[in-house]
């Protein structure tokens, strides 16, 4: 039983969940404080959220590995230009080429993570 609840745990941490304790929501009066509250759902966001995502899906593993790929291609690119000793004229456009594939890799894996 216990390794049931260590792979259960483990596989919501894996996957970026965090473990809370929520208050029990209740209009009972237990302390006196007596405050009454209200608890509404929020339609409107949820419909919205649902909208945007079928628009703009969140990247596919395949997504991803591809913009993978285009990182380690641009970056070998790069090594050998270096290699060849080229100028820094020469070596500038792959230096930029690479940044962007970086940050497209890198909006890519946070757009997943969300």
């Amino acid at each position: 039983m216990r390794l049931l609840a260590f792979a259960t745990h483990s596989f919501f941490q894996e996957h970026s969940f965090l473990y809370i304790h929520t208050p029990i929501i209740t209009t009972s009066d237990c302390e006196g404080a007596g405050e009454m509250f209200q608890v509404t759902t929020l339609i409107n966001d949820t419909e919205k959220l649902e909208k945007d995502l079928i628009k703009n899906p969140p990247p596919t593993e395949a997504d991803i590995e591809a913009a993978k790929l285009i990182v380690k291609e641009k970056g070998e690119a790069l090594a050998q230009l270096k290699a060849a000793k080229a100028t820094k004229e020469e070596i500038a456009p792959s230096v930029t080429e690479l940044k962007e594939a970086k940050e497209s890799l890198e909006s890519l894996s946070c757009s997943k993570n969300t």
